[in-house]
């Protein structure tokens, strides 16, 4: 990059030079250069020309994220696991520390894979050197209780559909209402321009109105784009999930290791491994709440079952989970709230 020309500005003390790691990092995570515009926090498509393909900026993001998530490091040895894994000997003493995954050399020359305890290197910890093909069978036995009943996900699934259906009127009236928006801003806009043109308004201000009522436009515009999307984006990474929980077991040992690793990523953000295997685990929140919510499905199903199912009606969107749905009295349109789409949907 430097003998193509781009370095940093001269300066009186410092001539031009190649740009710094953390300079490259934040040229890679810039939205401007494909072609958007950020303003009091939000993004707006800008009025100049995008450099970088926009899917190209994604798949960026995407393998920037899996190489700093939960302190990843892949520049001395690559493992799959690395990241998501604990020390379960720690964490029974009330103790927080991970695995390291090393490589040790044999004595003929073969490199051999090891997870150790960061504790152990401070004495803290006396878990063994734990082999990485062990840890691994492990964490793929682990993945058997990760699964979902039939019953539970088709009821889900039947009730994405559903909230879907009966929100499509909800989407058409914010189409609607960014519609009207985006019709008065025109009359704003022609308003000023009247003004501009009579001289009975300083052109400053007008300036200021007119950038206003472009940022404002932005905003409908992409609320125009987004509103019917999503409710679609967020059914479909639900969707996604139910999908990947109906045989996660299977599809883990079938998984090339990069593939493991992107769903180690998406189904836990902690697995606590002892000698003997995998000992506890914190899922990620999506497949957290599917298995909450399982939970309270089989618990309602009991007690429709002997009769004696207990009243619990959930209206607010806002503080909606999954499981609310299989309450005696809730509603399956509460999982998307009428307004904004925004809440629930992150959940997922």
């Amino acid at each position: 990059m430097t003998d193509l020309g781009l370095t940093t500005k001269p300066s009186r003390r410092y001539p031009a030079g190649p740009l710094s790691i953390s300079q490259i990092h934040r040229m890679l995570r810039d939205p401007y250069y494909r072609g958007v515009v950020t303003y009091k926090g939000k993004q707006y498509v800008g009025r100049h020309e995008a450099i970088v393909d926009p899917d190209l900026f994604e798949r960026v993001q995407h393998v920037m994220d899996h190489r700093s998530t939960n302190g990843q490091r892949d520049r001395r040895h690559f493992h799959y696991l690395k990241g998501v894994l604990w020390c379960g000997r720690c964490h029974e003493h009330g103790r927080s520390s991970r695995l390291i995954f090393t490589l040790a050399k044999g004595r003929s020359g073969q490199h051999y894979g090891y997870f150790l305890c960061r504790g152990r290197q401070d004495g803290a910890c006396d878990l063994p050197y734990l082999p990485s093909d062990q840890v691994e069978w492990a964490v793929a036995d682990h993945y058997a209780t990760l699964g979902l009943p039939a019953d539970f996900r088709d009821e889900v699934t039947e009730a994405i559909q559903q909230t879907v259906t009966d929100e499509q009127s909800t989407v058409r009236e914010l189409h609607d209402g960014y519609r009207k928006r985006l019709a008065a801003l025109d009359v704003r806009e022609e308003k000023l321009l009247d003004l501009a043109e009579d001289g009975s308004l300083p052109r400053e201000k007008i300036r200021v109105r007119l950038r206003k009522i472009q940022i404002e436009r932005a905003d409908a515009e992409r609320g125009l784009a987004e509103t019917g999307e999503k409710l679609a984006i967020g059914a479909a990474v639900l969707q996604r999930y139910i999908a990947l929980l109906e045989r996660p077991h299977d599809l883990y040992a079938k998984a090339t290791d990069g593939a493991r690793r992107d769903l180690n990523l998406a189904s836990y953000t902690k697995l606590w491994v002892e000698e003997h295997g995998v000992i506890a685990d914190q899922k990620t929140d999506p497949v957290r709440e599917l298995h909450d919510a399982a939970m309270t499905y089989a618990t309602r199903t009991v007690e429709v079952t002997n009769g004696a199912p207990e009243g619990h009606a959930v209206n607010d969107p806002e503080t909606f989970v999954l499981a609310d749905l299989f309450h005696e009295g809730s509603s399956k349109n509460v999982l998307v709230p009428p307004v904004g789409l925004e809440p629930t949907l992150n959940r997922f």
